[in-house]
């Protein structure tokens, strides 16, 4: 797993224990979540248990970053792993908690917490 940028955003994946961890840092919207998107899918490919997307280092996401994360939820399922997001921003939080994502992603406060549950 090898970082990915683009101008605004850097996703760097890493291995913790048997999981997946996407450490992703800047916006993510319309111009760059194909970045989020191609290393999430790699990310699942590999075949870890478990996925952890770190947003603790995201300031913004649109609903093109948040179609990117269903997508990508759908992904893992279809490949037997839990996608686990990593939510500290209350601004974060509150778009998940608006548009009803809350509850259909597991959502953890950091990423040791979000790894430490493996199935």
């Amino acid at each position: 797993m090898n970082s990915l940028s683009e101008p605004g955003l850097r996703v760097e994946p890493r291995w913790q224990d048997s999981a997946a961890v996407l450490r992703v840092a800047g916006d993510v919207d319309a111009a760059n979540a194909h970045v989020l998107r191609e290393a999430l899918l790699g990310a699942i490919d590999d075949g870890p248990s478990v996925v952890v997307v770190d947003l603790t280092e995201v300031g913004y996401i649109d609903s093109v970053g948040l179609g990117t994360l269903v997508i990508s939820l759908k992904h893992a399922t279809e490949q037997r792993a839990k996608l686990r997001l990593v939510v500290t921003s209350p601004q974060i939080e509150k778009i998940l908690k608006i548009t009803g994502l809350q509850s259909v992603f597991e959502i953890y406060g950091d990423p040791q917490s979000a790894i430490s549950p493996l199935p």
